[in-house]
């Protein structure tokens, strides 16, 4: 099991409204837990750096760990901080036309309510890489028939 990048004073520090009731501190250390499962998992905890020809050494980097001790605690702020709004909502809409008539039902979950990796969190963790690629000014050869 891994130590979570975060700690429930990490979160009080952000939010100081975070009780300090026995039940929503050890729901907010299994969120906290969850969170950096979900972490390692969308990005490589650790990095490999090349040291020597042939050799790699694993290393994390202070930024690394701050970005991700950051995105722990949104993410499980995000779900503390959304604990009253209810689950489901339920939308109806129906049409007719002549003897055609049509229903729809559609079932929304309130945002929050689970642990997610924004499209920012997903930026921060795995940042785009530039790739090198070359263009050939050469004609390419063609062949007998007339067809590169």
């Amino acid at each position: 099991m891994t130590t979570p990048y975060a700690t429930v004073e990490d979160l009080r520090d952000v939010w100081p409204a975070l009780s300090s009731d026995a039940a929503q501190v050890t729901r907010a250390q299994a969120l906290l837990r969850d969170a950096t499962a979900r972490i390692d998992a969308y990005g490589p905890a650790e990095r490999l750096v090349p040291t020597g020809p042939g050799v790699a050494t694993s290393t994390r980097s202070e930024a690394d760990l701050a970005i991700r001790r950051m995105i722990c605690r949104e993410m499980v702020l995000n779900v503390l901080a959304n604990d009253g709004t209810p689950g489901v909502t339920n939308e109806t809409s129906s049409r007719s036309l002549g003897p055609f008539s049509e229903s729809r039902t559609f079932t929304f979950d309130a945002p929050g309510r689970t642990l997610t990796l924004t499209r920012e969190h997903k930026r921060l963790l795995r940042p785009r890489r530039q790739r090198a690629y070359s263009v050939s000014l050469y004609p390419r050869p063609v062949n007998r028939r007339g067809r590169p």
